[in-house]
């Protein structure tokens, strides 16, 4: 008899196997979107947590694995990308220094450099001149050379150069005075000593004369002033004194006569009742008798020749107070009559100034003489004069 096949109920199993099963979803394809903790192939799902990846497995023919080792040796390795910084030897090498990849540049001090010339450090020797006008030729080294002269002395063991300030003014003032063409006669007074001060001193408060100055010798009293009044010069412009051996109508002539024929053209002869000649003429003879020619006859004996009388000056004078530095005022007066008339050059108080250039003498004559004279401030602080130098006019072969 044929058995009939069991046939199980395939519904009524499932039922009874749900509570053991959990959610199954068929999926149709790889690319979808099935579980949500699958990574996607269009990686559009990112990787939240980390993957250890077995040595030799590769992504793309990269193994992981080994590629962190790589990966940190290649950031710590200095030589990675290109060789490494080294210092070389010789010129500054041993100023350099190198710390992983910082280079470091130390002080470089003069001595450290080599094949060095002289006109590297500043242009070449552009040479000098004397006071003749002499080239100075340089010195080996190419250094400038100072000559010693007037005001300047050199120490070659101390490599010093010393000036003295009060020299250089006197030769300074001789640069000027000789380049004033028609100065003749000048006074100068550098404050040495009270050789060539008046005595006695006029001024109600003398200057005191310190250290190759003048100055308010330490009285502070406020607006003072404090005087310097030179000797007078008396007939400045005599150049010669000499008794006559003969005169006559429009002549005299002097058997020791000492110059040269035409020398004192233009100068004026006074012989010894004061009475003034101008001189036309001058000759000397192969005796040595000279003969002055002049409109009129001389008195006999003593006599002089002179300058004509001066009628134009120029000072000048060096110092230091409120307009340059220091404090008080400077005043500046001259004299050609010896003191009867005074004529202002320089007060620094009102802002006048005559320095340096040529004055018309308002009282023309032969004796010269000049004061100086410091004023204190409203503080008692005063004013220092160094040097003075007058020059006159004229030029008796202008």
């Amino acid at each position: 008899m044929p058995v009939k096949p069991y046939r199980r109920n395939a519904t009524k199993d499932v039922d009874q196997l749900r509570p053991y099963l959990k959610t199954v979803r068929v999926s149709t394809g790889v690319t979808d979107d099935d579980p949500s903790q699958y990574l996607l192939v269009n990686g559009t799902r990112d990787l939240l947590g980390n993957l250890i990846v077995a040595s030799g497995v590769t992504i793309d023919g990269v193994d992981i694995s080994a590629f962190k080792g790589l990966y940190d040796a290649h950031i710590l390795s200095a030589s990675a990308h290109h060789d490494p910084v080294t210092i070389g030897t010789g010129g500054l090498s041993a100023k350099l220094g190198v710390t992983e990849q910082v280079l470091t540049l130390g002080a470089i001090n003069h001595s450290d450099l080599s094949s060095i010339s002289a006109d590297q450090h500043h242009t070449g020797f552009v040479g000098l001149e004397d006071h003749a006008g002499t080239a100075v030729t340089p010195a080996a080294d190419d250094r400038i050379q100072f000559l010693a002269a007037n005001g300047i002395s050199v120490s070659g063991g101390t490599n010093t150069v010393t000036f003295d300030g009060s020299t250089l003014d006197m030769e300074l003032m001789n640069v000027v005075f000789h380049q004033v063409s028609w100065a003749q006669f000048a006074i100068y007074e550098n404050f040495h000593d009270a050789t060539k001060r008046a005595s006695p001193e006029p001024s109600t408060y003398p200057a005191r004369i310190y250290c190759g100055t003048i100055d308010n010798g330490d009285d502070t009293t406020a607006d003072r002033s404090f005087g310097f009044t030179s000797k007078t010069y008396a007939d400045i412009t005599t150049v010669l004194s000499s008794t006559a051996t003969a005169v006559g109508e429009n002549y005299l002539e002097d058997s020791a006569a000492d110059w040269f024929d035409g020398q004192y053209v233009n100068y004026v002869l006074v012989d010894s009742e004061s009475t003034a000649f101008d001189i036309t003429g001058c000759t000397i003879s192969l005796l040595g008798v000279g003969t002055l020619t002049i409109d009129g006859t001389p008195a006999a004996g003593a006599y002089s020749i002179r300058s004509k009388t001066p009628t134009t000056c120029v000072a000048f004078c060096s110092y230091l107070d409120s307009t340059n530095g220091g404090y008080g005022h400077v005043v500046l007066d001259v004299s050609f009559d010896g003191g009867a008339n005074w004529q202002a050059v320089l007060q620094t108080e009102y802002s006048t100034s005559l320095l340096e250039g040529a004055v018309t003498m308002d009282y023309p004559g032969h004796d010269f003489c000049f004061k100086a004279s410091v004023v204190n401030d409203g503080d008692g602080h005063g004013a220092i004069i160094y040097k003075v130098l007058v020059v006159t006019d004229p030029s008796v072969w202008g």
